[in-house]
């Protein structure tokens, strides 16, 4: 049997606003939630668009109040993210974003895993910087892994990355069950 620890995973995003990413971290975390992990998501924003009771009870907060600017908001949220991941000790602290994934970079855990949501390599050359940051982020001992969710930025990213090991590949995850549920629905033709 696992230890209470190591089935203990934080999700850091910025809300749970309509979206990709979003709807990929609320997916992957419900989904390990019904296997019986310990899953919080921590959010820098309160939003949810993804009205799930389940979602929202496993849902903390960083930064309560709309009234903080940009730069107060993130400054804040780094300190309660320092203060719940070091008390809390997850066995898997995972940031869904590039904005987010500097924010736990700097928090230097342990067992961080970095997702890459888009493909680093269609930036035009002035965000080149994002694609050397992922980059330079994978080097350091604490981050154990950069997840991608397609083959064709695996492979773009293997052969670019100087810590190539450190990638594994997560592919989106689909809604069996709306699929299932929609299968024998009749199609409208268009």
């Amino acid at each position: 049997m696992a230890s209470v620890k190591s089935r203990r995973i934080f999700f850091v995003l910025g809300s749970f606003k309509l979206g990709g990413t979003e709807r990929t971290a609320s997916r992957i975390g419900m989904e390990l939630i019904r296997r019986g992990y310990d899953v919080k998501f921590l959010l820098i924003n309160e939003v949810f668009d993804y009205n799930d009771p389940l979602l929202i009870d496993n849902s903390i907060i960083l930064s309560k109040g709309k009234n903080k600017s940009k730069l107060r908001k993130f400054i804040f949220s780094y300190f309660s993210l320092c203060k719940i991941v070091w008390t809390k000790r997850p066995g898997t602290l995972v940031s869904f974003s590039l904005g987010i994934n500097i924010l736990v970079f700097f928090l230097f855990y342990p067992r961080s895993v970095f997702r890459i949501e888009t493909n680093i390599f269609i930036y035009k050359t002035v965000k080149q910087h994002k694609r050397y940051l992922q980059n330079l982020i994978s080097w350091f001992p604490h981050v154990k892994g950069v997840v991608v969710p397609s083959e064709g930025l695996y492979e773009a990213c293997v052969s670019y990355f100087s810590k190539a090991k450190k990638l594994i590949l997560i592919s989106n995850p689909l809604d069996i069950e709306n699929i299932t549920s929609l299968k024998n629905e009749a199609i409208d033709n268009v």
